[in-house]
């Protein structure tokens, strides 16, 4: 019984430390388009310090493809927030919706970090594209790990 409690306690601490495994936020490959678009499905994120995101992208005849994540207080919940950055121009102070933009047009695989400093409940990411071109850019594969 004493083994099997200090198993046990030994799970739980892993599970504490290294956090969550390939959630997968995007099973079938997505197009993107000229209108943020939801990728995949939200990511519940409560209790969780960083979220890494594993992306795939495809970018055939598409320009300047953008992610942005989303926080959201309540699962399922129509409310998302911005985030936002301050920036600099003529001496004034301004807030902007903060994305990341993939300006290098070719294929690639990222690896993207978010800190969600243990305040955000749930994430929904979204994708929209700058030109979609010919043959649309797309999204083949992504994958989260939640880390405490």
């Amino acid at each position: 019984m004493k083994r099997k409690l200090t198993i046990f306690i030994i799970m739980i601490f892993a599970l504490c430390l290294f956090g969550d495994y390939d959630v997968a936020v995007l099973t079938v490959a997505q197009d993107f388009t000229t209108s943020w678009a939801d990728l995949g499905s939200e990511i519940d994120c409560r209790g969780y310090r960083y979220l890494h995101v594993y992306i795939v992208l495809d970018i055939n005849d598409g320009f300047d493809l953008r992610l942005k994540a989303l926080p959201k207080l309540s699962s399922a919940g129509a409310v998302e927030y911005e985030d936002a950055i301050l920036t600099v121009g003529s001496s004034l102070i301004t807030v902007e919706k903060d994305y990341i933009e993939f300006n290098v047009d070719e294929d690639a695989n990222y690896h993207l970090v978010y800190d969600l400093k243990n305040g955000v409940e749930f994430l929904q990411l979204q994708i929209d594209a700058g030109t979609v071109g010919a043959t649309k850019a797309q999204v083949d594969s992504c994958y989260a790990i939640r880390r405490h």
